[in-house]
């Protein structure tokens, strides 16, 4: 070898492993002196929330609670979406004015999993100069709003939710039939009905006169298993 070769040295195994991605958790590459994202969208999404000032309330409400997937990317706005948000037939349509110029509407929006998503997007008015008012219905993804046209429109602020995967669109959009999240409550509330409606047909029993004294081995059979029913209703159906 002369002394014009170029010398190639491979990275080293430990280099390079796999970890969660910092916004999403899904598995992600990490290098030395760098934070790990698995996708372009969840880098973008992390970095908004840090020059907001947001990210450490973000993070800490949504591990807390149990979530599906992390958002993937930041949410996609096209021109003429975005000219309709702010076109007058929209606002007569989906808004109302309130007699101090304001205006008001319910909106579905897309791409909420946790109580992270509900408190970041319920901190718009301390940022967004002109919302009043923002609340988020977390299970039905409804969002309430009220904003002064004067001072913001409306595609600035669906702008300024699109940066953290959120879409705003008109609640008359919204898919027909019942959403997942929804869906999901009413199965566990089902089954926690289901399973207090046995514990109190197994507590006519003792009403009837099924006692230890009596029969002992039945009563005790019938008191575990009321145990064991009322503890899986309470588990699985109050974990929410």
């Amino acid at each position: 070898m002369n002394d014009t070769s170029v010398l190639l040295i491979a990275p080293r195994a430990t280099d390079v492993r796999t970890v969660p991605c910092a916004h999403c958790g899904l598995p992600a590459t990490h290098r030395p002196q760098a934070e790990a994202f698995c996708c372009t969208g969840c880098e973008m999404v992390h970095h908004a929330l840090q020059d907001a000032g947001l990210d450490a309330t973000f993070y800490r409400l949504r591990d807390i609670q149990e979530t599906g997937p992390g958002r993937p990317s930041e949410a996609r706005l096209d021109a003429m979406f975005l000219a309709e948000l702010d076109s007058q037939p929209f606002l007569d349509a989906h808004t109302c004015l309130e007699a101090d110029g304001s205006r008001s509407g319910i909106f579905q929006l897309d791409g909420i999993h946790c109580a992270g998503c509900v408190w970041l997007v319920e901190q718009m008015p301390q940022i967004l100069v002109g919302v009043g008012e923002s609340r988020l219905n977390l299970v039905r993804g409804r969002l309430r709003l009220r904003w002064s046209p004067e001072r913001v429109s409306l595609s600035g602020i669906a702008r300024w939710l699109a940066r953290f995967g959120y879409r705003l669109q008109s609640a008359a959009q919204e898919p027909t039939g019942v959403p997942e999240a929804e869906r999901r409550l009413l199965r566990r509330v089902g089954a926690a009905w289901a399973l207090a409606g046995n514990v109190m047909l197994l507590a006519v029993a003792g009403y009837a006169g099924l006692d230890l004294a009596s029969e002992p081995q039945l009563a005790a059979s019938a008191r575990w298993m009321s145990f064991a029913l009322t503890c899986v209703a309470l588990v699985y159906g109050g974990r929410p």
